[in-house]
């Protein structure tokens, strides 16, 4: 098994605790903790890297869920995850464990670890988000958008998404992401999603009480058909955490305002795209890491963790 972490390219990302995870397959678990320092001796988990580490010796099946998560020790404790990947490298399966949040505890609710579902990757399909600015000044601008994504899948099912986009440059007025007239344009990979239909964005939680977003329109574009999505913003300012805000419906008459080539584009990630680089990106470390054979055995599940 090959266990691949990503941590965001968001301020402060990176955190100096001890990280533990507990993989479960349908066949057994593995717990284990992770090391903190790379061979080079570079920490790992620090912002925009890229952390892998291999487990030869485990037999554990298929993976099921992931509960990955620190012990908020040390000065630095809140971590951006963007990702965990596992790799079956015998049978050339991989499985992608999304998480783009902070874990960190907070007193509203925020906890140090998450629960995370597997998703088969041979059954993604990516999508190039176009977030297109408007052009009115933004006095409290947001860190982040969070974004319900509905439509329907393989089986005409409705399903829904969830999509994290943070600013690498927030509080940088003229570098940010979020600044008037930019295009904003990341890669996602969403499971069995055929056909977008509607969009609930939001900011993100740190952000929701006092920042927004002043957003045209949003365009979801199929990378494997080409086929475009548009979602038009009537009011143009984003606010509140999107489960409470009104579904945006797919417009497809409306014009396009993402232009197709001079758009900044984020580079994605050597996993999967997942964390935001709106800039040209920082070249993103990589460090391998062999486990012990024989991994510990697995701790009793943390109370209170959802499945997401």
């Amino acid at each position: 098994y090959e266990v691949t972490v990503v941590t965001s390219d968001v301020a402060g990302a990176g955190t100096d605790s001890a990280v533990r995870m507990s993989l479960t397959g349908d066949k057994g678990v593995l717990a284990t903790a992770l090391a903190k320092t790379t061979s080079g001796k570079r920490p790992a988990f620090e912002r925009n890297t890229t952390d892998v580490f291999s487990f030869n010796n485990a037999t554990i099946g298929l993976p099921k869920t992931l509960t990955i998560g620190h012990d908020s020790s040390g000065a630095g404790a809140a971590w951006h995850l963007a990702e965990v990947v596992v790799k079956l490298q015998r049978a050339n399966k991989s499985f992608r464990f999304p998480c783009n949040e902070w874990l960190q505890k907070t007193a509203s609710g925020g906890a140090a670890e998450r629960a995370i579902k597997a998703r088969d990757m041979s059954r993604e399909t990516a999508y190039t988000f176009d977030f297109v600015m408007s052009k009115e000044a933004n006095p409290t601008p947001a860190s982040g958008i969070v974004m319900e994504v509905d439509g329907l899948n393989s089986a005409n099912e409705v399903i829904r998404e969830m999509v994290s986009v943070f600013d690498p440059e927030s509080g940088h007025a003229a570098k940010s992401s979020f600044r008037p007239g930019h295009v904003m344009s990341v890669q996602r990979e969403l499971f069995d999603m055929q056909k977008p239909t509607a969009i609930r964005p939001g900011v993100d939680l740190l952000s929701a009480t006092t920042g927004q977003v002043l957003l045209e329109q949003v365009v979801l574009t199929n990378k494997v058909t080409g086929k475009s999505h548009v979602f038009p913003v009537a009011n143009k300012v984003v606010t509140g955490v999107c489960s409470d805000n009104s579904p945006i419906l797919e417009d497809p008459s409306a014009p396009r305002l993402a232009p197709e080539a001079s758009a900044t584009r984020a580079k994605p990630s050597a996993s999967s795209g997942s964390v935001v680089v709106p800039a040209p990106p920082r070249r993103a470390s990589t460090t391998v890491v062999t486990h012990a054979p024989n991994p510990a055995p697995a701790p009793a599940p943390a109370s209170g963790l959802t499945l997401v």
